[in-house]
């Protein structure tokens, strides 16, 4: 499984996490909303996919401050792409079939959709999983994960602004 890696969440992004209960209320919103069992706020640092926040209601084994490589993810085509990633049948879709992610974990249907703080910079996304192939997701329902990965990268932003403010020159 992946490896455990707290020092790739920096402290004020932990803290941010941490002070946002809504991150977790949101997770809970994602999964009744999809009817998929996984979901996570998931942070791209240079080399790695970061799990921020987790809500897995399946046991895929991925917990809060894990890391695996960004280049084994779903989301890797997300850095040059940026934009939503929706995989209904993994094991259908010749482009996703071989993810090492996706066997290791024993998912089949992906949601990926970025998070951006301060308009352009790519934070992460909100990924949600299942190990079930996922046909039915309705333009409504990825419009509403839109929505919340902007109020999520918008509550980083603003956390992100207040702590550069307070740091002296």
């Amino acid at each position: 499984m992946g490896i455990e890696h707290n020092h790739l969440i920096s402290r004020e992004e932990r803290s941010a996490i941490a002070e946002i209960e809504a991150t977790t209320e949101i997770l809970k919103l994602v999964v009744r909303l999809t009817g998929m069992r996984f979901a996570a706020i998931a942070k791209f640092s240079d080399d790695d996919w970061v799990a921020c926040s987790v809500n897995d209601q399946i046991s895929l084994g991925i917990r809060t401050g894990e890391s695996f490589p960004l280049e084994q993810s779903m989301c890797s085509n997300m850095i040059a792409e940026r934009k939503t990633l929706y995989v209904p049948s993994i094991s259908r879709d010749e482009r996703y079939r071989s993810n090492i992610a996706s066997q290791l974990y024993g998912f089949d249907s992906c949601i990926s959709v970025p998070i951006f703080v301060n308009s352009d910079e790519l934070f992460g996304a909100l990924c949600v999983l299942d190990p079930s192939a996922q046909l039915d997701q309705s333009h409504e329902t990825l419009e509403v994960l839109q929505i919340f990965c902007n109020l999520i990268g918008r509550i980083f932003s603003w956390h992100k602004d207040g702590l550069a403010q307070e740091v002296p020159a």
